[in-house]
């Protein structure tokens, strides 16, 4: 019994999505089957913030090329009046593995972070939700 609610809740993983996270089936693709992508970010009370993005699995997938960018506003306007404060790319996140921006806030505002992907050579965006930090890097909504 107890092996079969494993494998129901392996079953129910790969079937639902969580927010901030994407589920990309791909066929008959170099990518694999099927990953599941989050991207999330986290303020350090520091004066610092940490973007990440994570291969939280997959299945039958090589290594998934994405890039990540932090977004900034003095106003909660939206993603499109945000300003790109930085970047970094990665050739491709093994499965649990993950890429990061550690960013040093200047100032306080909002910000989004964003992972950029592509399935059957269609670009995809994953978004976190657009937070306010204060300068010492604590949320401030």
């Amino acid at each position: 019994m107890k092996k079969f609610f494993i494998a129901a809740a392996c079953v129910i993983l790969t079937l639902f999505c969580f927010p901030s996270s994407a589920c990309t089936e791909k066929e008959n693709d170099n990518l694999g089957l099927f990953v599941f992508l989050s991207v999330r970010m986290k303020g350090n009370g520091d004066g610092t913030l940490t973007a990440v993005a994570k291969n939280e699995f997959a299945l039958g997938s090589a290594p998934m090329p994405i890039t990540l960018t932090l977004y900034y506003s003095a106003n909660h306007d939206g993603l499109t009046n945000m300003t790109e404060t930085e970047t970094v790319s990665s050739e491709g996140l093994e499965i649990f593995e993950t890429a990061e921006i550690n960013y040093e806030i200047q100032s306080e505002g909002f910000y989004c972070a964003q992972i950029s992907y592509f399935v059957k050579g269609e670009e995809k965006f994953l978004r976190s939700a657009v937070i306010g930090y204060d300068k010492q890097g604590n949320r401030t909504e």
